[in-house]
């Protein structure tokens, strides 16, 4: 179906994007995005095609959002959503057609308001079309652009319209125009240092500074900005200067005030160390550390900063010692009220009873099906709550140190992976061990037995049967120094194999033409993968074998096979029945067996790749 002006007229689009105030977005592209999606529903439900499409093409228009602050010039947009997987977003530039765009250019000069005339006469020029390659819809988005600032009531969006001014200015090499919206800004600056905008106004002399070419206005840019930062302690607090301080030194680095650079590295690490202070007095010696470490990073590098420096590691070896001494936040989330033991302590034995009288085949079957206990969605979910509910948990972080006290472990407190780790803690105590010792007390399982059962595993390549077998009769026996040394790799050598039978190369060569097998995180990342254990397990396997940059991780698999477990991590010594790092290698041990029952072959399964 092709729109033409005529339908614009005829569905009174203009009157319709005149109700954006209705969704109180200001002067956000979201309030006529959703205005957009309103009417297109309507029109959808009243089967009027012509009225969907349109306001379906106003939607996806006014969806896009300008939210990296490290803009590309030529490409601004950002889309509303994105997934994880390649090409899983909402619209952009790119998406639209030729019929769209035509019937956008036709269009563009008659949209009343100037925020959506902007965005429209953007995506025309971004994709250049029309007469002199988009030129003039670049002109239009310029204007458009400065008449969406409004003086007497500027928002929150203002100071990206006026950004993007700036950018199509640079872009066009009209330096008028640049003067223009440098213009605009200024007389936006006056107007909001007369109020409590400061975020607005901070955003608006940042575009002064850094696309003025006069160094003698850059200078006033930055001391107008350095008078004000250095208020705000006094006015709004402790965190809120930290946030404003960091912005002035990046853009004194910016704009290559290096005395002012330093200034504000300084009072940073001033205001830092009197909030270290201030959670110290209030027992907080785990907050307290974390604001001296980013004291001595704030730190200028000079040799008159060294004495400074070494009395602030002084600190900082005394917060993190009371810290260990005294970790009130892991208790508080770890420990559980009596009537979470009895539930626990119910459940536990009802798995006992479940289990009681089987044969040992259905005893290994049933432990093989309790089910999965981790939620990828639900970990993160956990991880936003905490977030939302505790200061702690934005500023905070869990370090786990070895045996020789090295740091192993610093993930963010309360991250997706931390949760994951209380809950597999969980999941053993009450299922797991429970199943282990009720087989063990009515079956002698012996290694033929295991064997047996992994004949008729999809999972498990005939040529790593008997070590399998090994791993999996070791966990049955409490021997968690055999399971953690022999599972991760089968773990590895298992999915290798099932990628080779939908011949799926692991391999790569190097510059000698020899075979070079990827790493885990490769196999476990691969599509093939990913569809076959799901989103919940692949989580669950990265989080624990691995260390995943943007999850954090527990990095068993590392940590067991070079050496860097001690012997408290296998043993149920003092302590060690309960401890996170004993959980975690018997978890291991249950997904691993889990695995071999649970995993079948697909249709796709050939001859292994050579």
């Amino acid at each position: 179906m092709t729109l033409t002006k005529s339908d614009f007229k005829k569905y009174e689009v203009n009157e319709v994007l005149g109700r954006r105030e209705e969704k109180g977005g200001g002067l956000s592209a979201f309030s006529f995005w959703s205005l957009c999606g309103d009417e297109r529903k309507r029109y959808e439900e009243a089967g009027d095609d012509s009225g969907a499409e349109l306001f379906g093409l106003l939607n996806a228009v006014s969806s896009m959002g300008f939210w990296s602050s490290g803009w590309d010039p030529e490409k601004p947009f950002s889309p509303l959503w994105a997934g994880s997987n390649p090409g899983e977003r909402s619209c952009m530039p790119e998406d639209f057609t030729e019929s769209d765009l035509n019937f956008l250019a036709e269009i563009v000069r008659d949209v009343e308001e100037s925020v959506m005339r902007a965005r429209i006469a953007d995506v025309l020029w971004l994709r250049k079309h029309g007469r002199q390659r988009g030129f003039d819809f670049a002109v239009l988005a310029h204007d458009s652009y400065l008449e969406s600032v409004r003086l007497d009531s500027p928002d929150f969006h203002t100071a990206d319209h006026l950004r993007r001014a700036l950018q199509i200015a640079r872009l066009l090499n009209k330096p008028e125009r640049k003067e223009s919206a440098l213009g605009v800004a200024k007389r936006l600056a006056d107007v909001l240092a007369a109020t409590d905008a400061f975020f607005l106004w901070f955003r608006t002399v940042e575009l002064l500074a850094t696309h003025s070419e006069d160094q003698d206005e850059r200078n006033e840019y930055a001391a107008r900005i350095w008078q004000r930062v250095s208020e705000i302690e006094q006015k709004e607090g402790l965190d809120f200067a930290i946030r404003w301080m960091e912005q002035a030194i990046g853009l004194f680095k910016k704009i290559g005030e290096a005395d002012r650079t330093k200034g504000a590295q300084l009072e940073l690490a001033k205001i830092l160390v009197k909030y270290a202070e201030r959670e110290a007095n209030n027992g907080d010696f785990w907050s307290a550390a974390h604001r001296i470490e980013q004291a001595i990073s704030n730190l200028p590098q000079d040799n008159d900063m060294s004495k400074w420096r070494e009395d602030l590691y002084v600190r900082l070896a005394e917060y993190g010692k009371k810290a260990d001494e005294n970790r009130q936040w892991e208790r508080i989330k770890v420990e559980l009220s009596q009537e979470s033991r009895d539930l626990f302590e119910e459940i536990s034995e009802d798995v006992k009873d479940d289990l009681k009288g089987k044969s040992l085949e259905e005893a290994l079957v049933y432990l093989a099906e309790i089910p999965h206990p981790i939620s990828a969605d639900a970990m993160k979910a956990e991880t936003e709550r905490s977030l939302e509910e505790s200061l702690a948990a934005k500023i905070a972080k869990f370090e786990e140190r070895n045996h020789a006290g090295k740091v192993v472990r610093r993930d963010w407190l309360f991250s997706a992976s931390w949760h994951a780790v209380l809950h597999r803690q969980g999941h053993v105590g009450v299922f797991v061990r429970p199943a282990i010792e009720q087989i063990n007390k009515e079956h002698e399982v012996q290694f033929e037995d295991i064997q047996k059962s992994l004949e008729r595993s999809h999972f498990v390549p005939p040529h790593l049967r008997w070590t399998f077998a090994y791993g999996l009769l070791a966990g049955l026996k409490f021997d968690f120094v055999a399971v953690a040394h022999v599972l991760p790799p089968m773990l590895e050598g298992a999915f290798r194999n099932m990628l080779a039978l939908m011949r799926i190369n692991t391999a790569r060569w190097n510059d000698d033409l020899v075979a070079r097998e990827r790493p885990l995180g490769w196999i476990l990342d691969h599509p093939e993968i990913r569809e076959i254990l799901g989103v919940d397990l692949l989580f669950d396997l990265r989080t624990l074998l691995l260390e995943p940059k943007e999850e954090g991780g527990f990095n068993l698999r590392n940590g067991a096979l070079h050496g860097l477990m001690a012997d408290g991590n296998f043993f149920a010594t003092e302590g060690g029945e309960n401890s996170r790092e004993l959980a975690q290698v018997i978890y291991l041990w249950w997904i691993a067996f889990k695995l071999c029952f649970v995993i079948k072959r697909t249709d796709r399964t050939e001859q292994p790749a050579p």
